[in-house]
């Protein structure tokens, strides 16, 4: 199975804003945040849903590489992703349930707060 990861990287080529058709060649941001934990339960996992909004518009986004994919973003959208992904989520509400996921949330809300608000930031999706 392969992994699936989600980070939150910085805007800093021309080639990845995704209004350019440049190819990216295989580059990837860079990484500001730990990667998104899985939630528990049944809950979309952050791949999937960053996926799925790029495909519906929601993010404007492109395919950077095979399993790669990066969907520009700003704070206000990243805080609604994650209350997207997490609110009620066992490992938001329970540190004890899996403190390594719990530990790794904490860290990824920790990066968010220091985002400015009104600069573009990109959202990395990866198939490891």
């Amino acid at each position: 199975m392969p992994l699936l990861d989600v980070y939150i990287g910085q805007l800093e080529w021309p080639e990845l804003d995704t209004g350019s058709d440049t190819p990216v060649d295989n580059t990837a941001p860079r990484r500001l945040s730990s990667s998104f934990p899985p939630p528990s339960g049944t809950r979309e996992n952050p791949y999937s849903l960053v996926l799925r909004k790029i495909e519906n518009g929601i993010f404007p986004g492109k395919q950077t590489a095979w399993g790669a994919w990066i969907a520009k973003v700003r704070k206000g959208q990243i805080d609604q992703l994650i209350d997207e992904i997490y609110a009620g989520d066992r490992i938001s509400r329970d540190p004890d349930y899996k403190p390594h996921l719990s530990a790794q949330l904490t860290k990824l809300h920790s990066c968010i707060e220091s985002l400015e608000q009104d600069t573009d930031y990109v959202l990395v999706a990866n198939k490891l």
